[in-house]
C-alpha cells in the first residue's frame, strides 16, 4: 500500500509594494537614526547659523543654559570641552561627528550625512515661513533628491518620513503620470504639495496668507473698476 505524505506548507509571498523595497535607513553600524538627530539636534543648539561650525565663543555660551540629559550625553561622548581646551578652532559638523563616532567607516559616514540631509529638510517644513511656495517644495525636493537625478524615488520619498506610509503609496501612485516609477518636480509639486502644505503650513501663516490673498482680490477689484470708469 502506499503511502502518501503531505507536502509541507509554504505561504506564498505577498509581493512588496515599491514603498517596501526601500534602503535600511534606521541606523549604521555604530548609531541609530535616533541618536543620530539627537546628536545634530544638540550640535545646532550651539551652532544657531547655517555655517554648521561651533565656535568657542558659543559653546561656552551655550554652556550657560541648564543642561538636558541629551546635551550631558553628548558632551560626555564627544568630549567638546576638552577639544575646546586644546584648540580654539570652530568645531565643524565632520569633525564633530568625528568626535561622536571617531571609528565611524566611509559607509557609516555616507549615511550619516544622508541623514543629516533629511533633518535640515523636516527644518524646512517646519519653518515658520514655511508657505508650501514652488520655492519651498523645490528646496525640499533638492534635499530629498539623494542623487540629483531630478527625480525621487519611492525609497527617497519614504526615507524623508514626510508624510506617512500611506499617504506616500497612495500619492506616488497618482503622482507618477508617466509610470516611470518615479516622481519629477512637476509631478511632485501637483501632487505632494497640496497635502504637504495641509500638514506642515502653521495656522498663524496659514491666516496670513489668507489675508495677503484678500489684499489682493481687493486690489485687482479696485484696477478693474477704475479700467471701466476709463
Amino acid at each position: 500500500m502506499t503511502t502518501f505524505t503531505p507536502r509541507p506548507f509554504v505561504p506564498r509571498r505577498t509581493p512588496r509594494s515599491p514603498v517596501r523595497d526601500r534602503p535600511r535607513v534606521d541606523r549604521c553600524s555604530l548609531c541609530s537614526r535616533a541618536d543620530l538627530e539627537m546628536a545634530y539636534t544638540i550640535f545646532r543648539r550651539w551652532d544657531p547659523t547655517p555655517a554648521k561650525v561651533i565656535t568657542r565663543a558659543a559653546f561656552l555660551e551655550g554652556l550657560k543654559s541648564p543642561p538636558t540629559l541629551e546635551s550631558l550625553k553628548v558632551l560626555a561622548r564627544s568630549k567638546l570641552e576638552q577639544r575646546f581646551r586644546m584648540s580654539s578652532q570652530p568645531v565643524t559638523l565632520t569633525e564633530f561627528l568625528d568626535l561622536m563616532w571617531p571609528t565611524a567607516k566611509p559607509a557609516d559616514r555616507e549615511w550619516m550625512q544622508r541623514i543629516i540631509q533629511l533633518t535640515d529638510a523636516k527644518d524646512v517644513l517646519r519653518s515658520r515661513n514655511f508657505r508650501g511656495s514652488r520655492d519651498d517644495l523645490k528646496q525640499l525636493y533638492d534635499i530629498l533628491d539623494i542623487n540629483g537625478d531630478g527625480k525621487l524615488t519611492p525609497a527617497e520619498l519614504h526615507a524623508a518620513r514626510i508624510l506617512d506610509r500611506a499617504d506616500v503609496e497612495k500619492l506616488v501612485q497618482d503622482a507618477d503620470s508617466n509610470q516611470d516609477g518615479t516622481v519629477d518636480f512637476k509631478e511632485f509639486m501637483d501632487i505632494f504639495g497640496p497635502a504637504i502644505a495641509r500638514d506642515y503650513v502653521s495656522i498663524e501663516m496659514a491666516e496670513m496668507m489668507r489675508a495677503e490673498q484678500t489684499q489682493k482680490d481687493l486690489k485687482d477689484l479696485k484696477e478693474g473698476f477704475a479700467k471701466v470708469k476709463k
